[in-house]
């Protein structure tokens, strides 16, 4: 056979759909032509109709090497990439493509949408405006809403909004744009307009498994419980193993004080015996629920089934550690950290594990690996500061300096009328957006309840009032800071910048004999807590005080109770570090604990 017969029959090959016919005539001709891009893409393609996308991805590879090849290989590699998960490489192809093709909309677009992925939100906003500006008509609205993604990451909540609105305006009849705004509205605090998003979602014919999910968060929100455990059931029904439709629909089932939580959880672990999914939310949850025996056996039946995750291990080791089995726990976080060296939280983990078997210079070390790999990691610090605080390290000192970083602030003078009014009014607000029976099963409290989602999203005037209150204190105590002088290294004062944020918010309610276990923050920077409503028994203390200082770990041959205790007063706001171990003290009172808290990131300012 000629090469030209050969090249016309692998055609013929391809147009008929026998690929690996294509495949068996276009690897001949190459043998003889190597670097031919046009074989090369031809046998890219053929390698790619059967399935075969590494090999695919390779061949297209090998033709943008040659120099030879067109703006459309870019096309085919690009794609290709993305498929494999290489987002970075598929990334790079898209800006080839759009550096030789400037005037197609369509190749902007794919550049912003992979920017966006990997994380260059203003390299993509720059190729979407580009996009916007030659797209024709059917492709605006994706612009619109991919912008609407992008300022949303950002949070830019309101433009991202109207960035939805413009898409809905252009393509009303697009489900997943009403069902996007859903899930924005739920974010910015206004679930009944979300539930109307929804609603508009469905009439448009979108039933995906995520669409009943994002509606059972916003009937959460809405306190309409029985519906949405009926939304994520419906999830469910449709992916088995959908893992947001899983954990939340356990969480809500504990609060709500429903013994067969896990149910869910036990079928899907049941009917796809080959997936850890759901014996590893199992273990997670039944490690924060303080039932260490059974999250225990979850996380070694999940390691059973995926033996290469640590996530797997890393929690069995937990687990353990609290069950008092330090060389076992021990052993489970080596495993863990083997398998994921550059996870931080593995290294953390076992630090704790390291501390509790009394090596302290150990588990510093595992700390410092945990901080190389993530610097602004605040349980890391946490145990760094513990290793420092039983080797004698000066370091410590410096890291949990109560006297400096500590500050409480009364944001709220009761021998004012009207702030008196405006607490109690608060508190008349707060009260009722607490829905549950009981704590949450993922969280520190414990004997009371907490709110759902960022507090100080919702627009209602109360809270927006005390946002306001709030934010003045937090710039009361970073000029303090700031006075303290420059640290570099320092978690805390070497991240003070002009701007910053709210990042989580929520409010507690402790009744007789609740309190908080010792913790951290680990999404944090600052932290702080505010008292709406304290209960007498705080007056003769030390019942429903703040205590800092104490850890949540056994520790040997150092005393480990809280360094500081702050009495409770209605209308101050105590401000400290987010990597200081903080608790309550349990309290008996006939009236309930109301306080509203919050974490704060360094960086622009958006309140």
């Amino acid at each position: 056979m000629t090469p030209e017969s050969c090249f016309r029959a692998g055609l013929a090959a391809r147009s008929e759909g026998r690929h690996r016919d294509a495949e068996r005539l276009f690897g001949e001709l190459l043998a003889h032509q190597p670097g031919s891009a046009d074989l090369l893409c031809l046998l890219g393609e053929s390698l790619q109709a059967q399935g075969l996308r590494e090999q695919a991805a390779d061949r297209f590879e090998q033709a943008l090497r040659t120099g030879q090849a067109q703006p459309a290989l870019l096309l085919r590699l690009a794609p290709a990439l993305e498929d494999l998960g290489r987002l970075g490489p598929a990334a790079d192809a898209w800006r080839s493509a759009s550096a030789r093709m400037p005037a197609e909309a369509t190749v902007a677009f794919n550049l912003a949408r992979l920017l966006q992925a990997t994380g260059e939100p203003g390299d993509a906003l720059q190729a979407l405006a580009r996009a916007e500006a030659q797209a024709a008509a059917d492709l605006l609205p994706q612009v619109w809403q991919l912008r609407a993604q992008i300022l949303e990451q950002q949070e830019l909540s309101d433009d991202a909004l109207q960035c939805l609105d413009r898409a809905l305006a252009l393509a009303p009849e697009r489900p997943a744009l009403h069902h996007n705004r859903a899930v924005l509205l739920l974010r910015m605090g206004r679930p009944h307009e979300s539930l109307t998003a929804h609603e508009q979602a469905r009439l448009h014919g979108l039933a995906a498994p995520d669409a009943h999910y994002n509606l059972g968060n916003t009937l959460q929100a809405l306190g309409r419980h029985d519906e949405a455990v009926a939304a994520y059931r419906e999830a469910l029904r449709l992916d088995p193993l959908h893992a947001l439709a899983l954990w939340d629909l356990a969480r809500l089932r504990w609060r709500r004080g429903e013994r067969d939580f896990s149910a869910e959880l036990d079928a899907a672990a049941s009917s796809s015996p080959q997936s850890a999914l759901p014996l590893a939310l199992k273990g997670r949850l039944l490690l924060r629920a303080g039932e260490h025996a059974a999250a225990a056996q979850a996380f070694s039946a999940a390691a059973g089934v995926a033996p290469e995750d640590a996530a797997h291990s890393d929690g069995l080791g937990q687990a353990l550690r609290r069950m008092g089995r330090t060389d076992e726990a021990l052993q489970a976080h080596e495993r863990a950290t083997a398998l994921a060296p550059g996870l931080a939280a593995t290294h953390i983990s076992h630090a704790a594990a390291l501390l509790e078997k009394g090596e302290p210079a150990a588990a510093e070390q595992a700390a410092r690996r945990a901080l190389q790999l993530t610097p602004h990691e605040q349980e890391a610090w946490a145990m760094r500061g513990l290793a420092w605080r039983v080797l004698g390290d000066a370091r410590e000192s410096t890291l949990n300096d109560e006297g400096e970083f500590i500050e409480v602030l009364q944001v709220f003078d009761l021998m004012e009328a009207r702030a008196s009014q405006e607490l109690a009014e608060l508190a008349d607000w707060l009260l009722p957006q607490h829905f549950d029976r009981r704590e949450p099963i993922d969280q520190t409290l414990r004997g009371g309840t907490q709110t759902l989602g960022r507090l100080f999203d919702l627009a209602d005037a109360p809270v927006q009032g005390l946002k306001q209150r709030l934010a003045e204190g937090v710039d009361r105590y970073l000029t303090r800071l700031r006075q303290l002088g420059p640290r570099p290294g320092h978690p805390l004062l070497d991240r003070l910048t002009s701007g910053w944020h709210f990042s989580d918010s929520w409010s507690s309610r402790l009744r007789s004999g609740g309190y908080h276990t010792p913790h951290v923050h680990p999404h944090g920077w600052v932290s702080a807590c505010f008292y709406v409503a304290v209960p007498p028994a705080a007056d003769v203390g030390p019942a429903g005080w703040l205590a800092l200082g104490g850890p949540d770990l056994d520790v040997p041959g150092v005393p480990m109770h809280a360094r500081r205790l702050v009495r409770p007063q209605p209308g101050s706001l105590v401000l400290f570090p987010s990597y200081m171990w903080h608790a309550t003290v349990p309290f008996v009172d006939d009236q309930v604990r109301l306080t509203v808290a919050f974490d704060v990131l360094p960086g622009t300012l958006r309140r």
